[in-house]
């Protein structure tokens, strides 16, 4: 059986809206789907939904990071690095969208980040009157604030769940598996 991910995104969101919680979400749109495989997918959709006040809590970090990846792409556009701005500017427009699922990328370009800085630094190339200290030091800096933003702001927005199962007892006396689930 397959779902409809941006209906079922659309109706998260909407139910995110009206109050309710992720577990009384998750529990009317699982009601929907009898076939027990799906129920994991419909639990990673709705996890990858930030609530509204998580994004509250945590927009000024959320802000910020932004406010560094514009800069960072001003910069590509000043320098005509059209590369560096296609690859930012999909950043840019996962932070601004709060797509969480995708930040990964972000920790990989931290990397990439760190990485190009050291190379830099041991083949010489330091641009016009750069210290090699300056390049390696920035380029760690900028690298860790990538990778801890990718790792942790993912873990602060949509945090995980946790199914659990407990046997219930129901209206005709028969007792069956109910699997509840917990979103962190």
């Amino acid at each position: 059986m397959t779902i409809d991910k941006k209906k079922i995104k659309d109706e998260v969101k909407n139910s995110l809206n009206a109050g309710k919680t992720k577990e009384e979400i998750y529990d009317e749109i699982s009601a929907k789907y009898k076939d027990f495989r799906v129920h994991k997918d419909i639990a990673n959709i709705i996890r990858f939904v930030p609530e509204k006040v998580k994004l509250k809590k945590y927009r000024i970090y959320n802000l910020l990071f932004l406010i560094l990846l514009i800069i960072i792409d001003l910069a590509n556009a000043v320098t005509l690095n059209y590369w560096g701005l296609i690859w930012f500017g999909v950043l840019t427009y996962l932070v601004a969208t709060n797509q969480t699922k995708h930040y990964y990328w972000i920790s990989i370009f931290g990397g990439i980040i760190m990485i190009s800085g050291l190379a830099l630094t041991l083949y010489g190339y330091f641009g016009n009157g750069l210290n090699p200290f300056t390049l390696i030091v920035g380029s760690a800096v900028l690298g860790a604030i990538f990778i801890l933003f990718g790792i942790y702001m993912p873990k602060f927005l949509t945090p995980d769940y946790t199914f659990s199962d407990e046997i219930v007892t129901d209206t005709d006396g028969e007792r069956r598996k109910k699997r509840t689930i917990t979103y962190n």
